[in-house]
């Protein structure tokens, strides 16, 4: 059984472009081009905030 502290969290493209301190445009642009671990729910995008650290640590860089 999963618990909730294994279960996924997921960000906003509005806290996304927060966190990587860029422009939600930005953030959108990053999504179209698959540099943000997304998936769309209800109509809504919703970042993996799990795997956007992952990535964010392996390159190194402050955008995905």
């Amino acid at each position: 059984m999963t618990t909730i502290e294994e279960r996924p969290t997921f960000l906003t493209i509005r806290e996304t472009a927060e966190l990587l301190r860029v422009h939600r445009r930005t953030a959108y642009r990053y999504l179209a081009e698959g540099r943000l671990p997304a998936r769309k729910f209800g109509g809504v995008w919703l970042v993996d905030a799990a795997e956007l650290e992952r990535r964010l640590e392996e390159s190194g860089d402050a955008a995905a």
